[in-house]
């Protein structure tokens, strides 16, 4: 039985530095955090912004914008090291969602479609482009699911 989040705090740069409350190895600073206190435990979730050369296009015949893999890996090192954390995005410019899942099903832990997520524990690419409608709706999907999985 899960319990519902009591409190939520947003964070801007926060720094977890190392010790039994923060990371575990060095100073890590998201972009964004959002902990969330269910029960007596507290929740991490962390999106950090790509928007500086981060996306590169597909091919030269698609305007399809993907994410560099080198963004994620570093979105592992916060899942990784940061304590209680369940998940940790890039959000960048492009067009192309993906989020590793840490927990596989019977065929893989890649979801590409965001209203398909049921499970918010892993890393992934969240794409946000200002004027560009299927990336934002992408982005919309994401955080309705997220938020449904709250309650």
């Amino acid at each position: 039985m899960s319990c519902k989040p009591s409190h939520y705090r947003l964070y801007y740069n926060k720094t977890y530095r190392h010790s039994p409350e923060g990371s575990y190895c060095f100073s890590l600073r998201p972009d964004i955090s959002l902990e969330i206190d269910k029960g007596e435990l507290t929740r991490r979730y962390f999106f950090d912004a790509k928007y500086s050369n981060s996306a590169i296009p597909s091919s030269q015949d698609s305007p399809v914008a993907v994410y560099k893999n080198v963004n994620v890996v570093k979105m592992l090192s916060y899942l990784e090291a940061i304590n209680n954390s369940e998940f940790a995005v890039i959000v960048y410019p492009g067009t192309k969602f993906v989020f590793y899942n840490k927990q596989f099903d019977e065929v893989d832990n890649r979801i590409s479609m965001p209203e398909l997520m049921t499970n918010f524990e892993g890393v992934g690419a969240l794409p946000l482009s200002p004027g560009h409608d299927e990336s934002n709706e992408q982005f919309r999907l994401f955080m309705k699911s997220f938020k449904n999985s709250l309650m």
